[in-house]
This record gives structure tokens, C-alpha cells and sequence, in this order.
């Protein structure tokens, strides 16, 4: 796809948000209520932690209340979240998933030190008590609540024992690529001529991803899930002010759309054209969304013409496997920091010359690299082009692009299905 010269679509304003007074009381007596639970948990803990020190046959009590402990507190955060209003904001539920799942594996990691698991369990409950005040809006409970210094105590204490104890080595967990097929719709969210993706609401495209992966799934029975692939870094024809040549879709414009994903139980592929900017310096931008564990990456270096002094559009840009290794170095950091599933870094290639040195792409065991091939055209040039280049040694798994306008014509899933080796990832466009 090339870049083209047209006005980019505004961002859609965001909608103003209420505070009524029902949230600002149960922030108040949430924090109140969690600092009491905290307070008694801590207790029972010191307790146990005594009593299996001095009695080795208690520490399989200990470690039974540990798990039993871990999921209570987890149920309650969804239950202090589900307690919100309905109008509440989405990132409150967000903060409250993405809080479980990082505690979730600190307690993992917290097998045979009891005492840091009792410092992250004190803080799983801060927490939660301190996402029902970000809810709330009201930041005078932030100065005034009596759990605030625990809160802060408590995180500085978990991260100097985390810092000190290293995590135990469970090996990488297994990636959606390793037990499933993805199909994607691909576009700018709110710009048509992007792709399929930018033709509907976010609720609409989910629906889309879901038929199209359900069609795939019947064509072969290979199980298939749905993905957002949307481009969050968009390439333009003229410089822009920070000389990047780069419109970035911001996290007003994201949210929708991570929602949407997460809501129909969907993948979410962002994806950044480079422009003048390079790969690393714009993956950093996203690391937000890419903690999630069900956000993947994509990287264009169609639009990455820096090296050639031109804008995009003008030529068809390039990408070293340097810093397609910085970009996997970095991401595999992020998996490994918060316990994530293996992620995604798709590369899209129509040209041998799109990555050079491609043979020094190193492997990292927390990523899956996936070639696009990124072409359109007819169903044997794009099968041609695919065995080229989506089958190469560096793509550890393989993917095609299918354009509905510009395919002459797009293959259907009886015929992609049946390649000697099927794609692991299909984009529509």
C-alpha cells in the first residue's frame, strides 16, 4: 500500500466523562475497606510464615492459604470493578485485568519466599483499592486516605524483593501461534481507503474478523482466531513537524478499538510505517498497549525511506535485521517483565530489498517473527512471492496479505488452505 497525499480524518473527540457522587463514595470506602483487609491479611501471614518456620510441616498450609489467597484476591478486584458504574471508564477495568494478570505471575515467581509473596498479596489488595480511586476521580482520597502510604511502601518493597530475588525460570509460555491460526482485518481506524478495517466501527469489525476466521477454521478445521490489525503510525506524503513523517494514532484513538478486541475475545495487531523515524524509537511509543497480553506488533518498512531522503510514497523504504533485533530484544523484554505469552513481531516484505541483511534476523524464544507477504496481484504471483519470502529461513512462521479491490483475484480460504504450507497469519485488506 502506498502512502498517499490526502487529509488525514480528525480523531473523534473524547466523550465527557461523569463523576457522580455514588463513585466518589465508593472510592472512599473502598480504599477504607482495603486497608482494613490488608491490615488482617498481613497478620494472618506473619502468623504462618512464623508457624512454618518453626514447624516444617506447616508449609504446605502455607503455601495451600498462598493460592487460595491469590485467587481471592483476584476475584475480589473484578468484583470491586464490576461495583462501578456502568458509564465508568474502560481503562478502570483495564488497569484491574492487566493488575491480576502482573500478580498472578509475581506469586508464580514467589514460590519458597513467603515473605515476598505476603508483600505482594498486601499490595494486590492496595491495588485494587487503588483502582477504585482512580475511578472515583476524586484525588483528594489520594493525600487524605490512610492506605495511601502502604501503597507506596508496599510497591517500593515489592520491587526491591523482586529486584533482589530473581524469578524462577519457568521457560517462555506458549504463543496463540502455537495452537492456532490468526486472520486479520487490516486498516487506519478511521480512514477508509486504509483497508477494510477503517469501513466500520470497531463493534463491526470485530464481527468481520470473527466471520472471516470462522470461515478460514471451516475451510481446513485448523482452529482460527480473529485480529484488529490496525495502523497506528500512519506515513505521509509531506513532512511533519517533528520531521517523522509519521501521523500517530494516540491512545483516544486506540481505546475503541482495544476494547473491541478484548470484548469479542480478538488479537489486536498494531502496526507503525517507521517513516523517518526508526523502528525501535516507535515500538517504545506503543509499549502500553504491547503489556497487553493480547496486542501484538507489526513493523512496515515499505514506508521506512529515511535511508533514501525521500517521503514516503515516493519509493519502497527498507529495514535492517539490526533493528528488526532491537525491536525483538525489546518486545521479548517486555514478555519476560510482565509474564506475557509469547508475542507476535510481523514484518511486511513484497521485495527482497525491504529487509536487508535478513539472514542476521536473530531468534528470541519470547518472540514469533512472521513475514508478510505483502504484495498483491494474482493468485500465482502472490503464491510465488509468498514461497520467496514469507517461507524464508528468518520467518519462523509464514503470512500473506489478501487485498478485496486490488487481488486479481483474492484467494479464498479452499485455495490458501491447500498451499503446501499454509500460512500461519492472513491479513485482509
Amino acid at each position: 500500500m502506498a502512502a498517499d497525499s490526502t487529509p488525514r480524518t480528525p480523531l473523534r473527540p473524547a466523550t465527557a466523562e461523569r463523576r457522580p457522587a455514588a463513585r466518589l463514595a465508593l472510592g472512599g470506602d473502598s480504599l477504607r475497606a482495603f486497608d482494613t483487609y490488608f491490615a488482617a491479611e498481613q497478620a494472618n501471614l506473619d502468623r504462618l510464615e512464623a508457624a512454618a518456620t518453626a514447624r516444617p510441616e506447616f508449609r504446605e498450609f502455607f503455601e495451600d492459604m498462598q493460592t487460595a489467597q491469590r485467587r481471592s484476591l483476584a476475584e475480589l478486584s473484578f468484583h470491586v470493578a464490576s461495583m462501578l458504574p456502568e458509564h465508568a471508564p474502560n481503562p478502570v477495568v483495564t488497569r484491574v485485568s492487566q493488575e491480576s494478570h502482573r500478580l498472578a505471575h509475581a506469586f508464580s515467581s514467589a514460590v519458597g519466599t513467603p515473605r515476598r509473596a505476603g508483600l505482594v498479596a498486601g499490595f494486590a489488595a492496595v491495588a485494587a483499592g487503588a483502582m477504585v480511586l482512580f475511578a472515583s476521580r476524586d484525588t483528594s482520597l489520594a493525600t487524605t486516605s490512610p492506605i495511601a502510604p502502604r501503597v507506596a511502601a508496599a510497591a517500593t518493597a515489592v520491587a526491591t524483593l523482586s529486584a533482589a530475588t530473581p524469578p524462577v525460570a519457568t521457560g517462555p509460555q506458549p504463543g496463540v501461534m502455537e495452537r492456532a491460526r490468526i486472520v486479520a482485518i487490516y486498516g487506519h481506524p478511521y480512514e477508509p481507503i486504509t483497508g477494510v478495517l477503517g469501513k466500520h466501527p470497531p463493534e463491526e469489525a470485530a464481527k468481520l474478523a470473527q466471520r472471516l476466521a470462522a470461515e478460514a477454521q471451516a475451510a481446513d478445521g485448523r482452529p482460527t482466531v480473529g485480529a484488529l490489525h490496525i495502523t497506528v503510525h500512519v506515513a505521509q506524503a509531506q513532512q511533519t513537524t517533528d520531521g517523522t513523517y509519521l501521523e500517530r494514532l494516540g491512545p483516544r484513538g486506540t481505546q475503541p478499538w482495544v476494547d473491541a478486541a478484548r470484548d469479542h475475545g480478538l488479537l489486536l495487531i498494531v502496526d507503525t510505517q517507521i517513516g523517518w523515524s526508526d523502528a525501535l524509537t516507535e515500538s517504545k511509543v506503543l509499549e502500553p498497549l504491547l503489556k497487553l497480553p493480547f496486542v501484538h506488533l507489526a513493523l512496515d518498512p515499505e514506508f521506512a525511506t529515511k535511508g533514501e531522503r525521500l517521503a514516503p510514497g515516493k519509493t519502497i523504504g527498507t529495514i535492517d535485521a539490526a533493528a528488526v533485533n532491537d525491536v525483538q530484544a525489546y518486545l521479548g523484554a517486555i514478555v519476560r517483565r510482565e509474564g506475557l505469552p509469547r508475542k507476535m513481531l510481523m514484518v511486511h516484505q513484497f521485495r527482497g530489498d525491504m529487509i536487508t541483511n535478513a539472514t542476521r534476523i536473530v531468534p528470541d524464544p519470547d518472540i514469533e517473527v512472521v513475514v508478510d507477504m505483502d504484495g498483491f496481484g494474482s493468485p500465482s504471483t502472490k503464491v510465488d512471492a509468498y514461497e520467496q519470502f514469507a517461507l524464508a529461513s528468518y520467518s519462523e512462521r509464514p503470512g500473506i496479505k489478501l487485498f478485496f479491490e486490488w487481488d486479481e483475484p483474492m484467494m479464498t480460504p479452499a485455495e490458501w488452505t491447500k498451499l503446501q504450507r499454509p500460512p500461519d497469519l492472513v491479513v485482509y485488506q
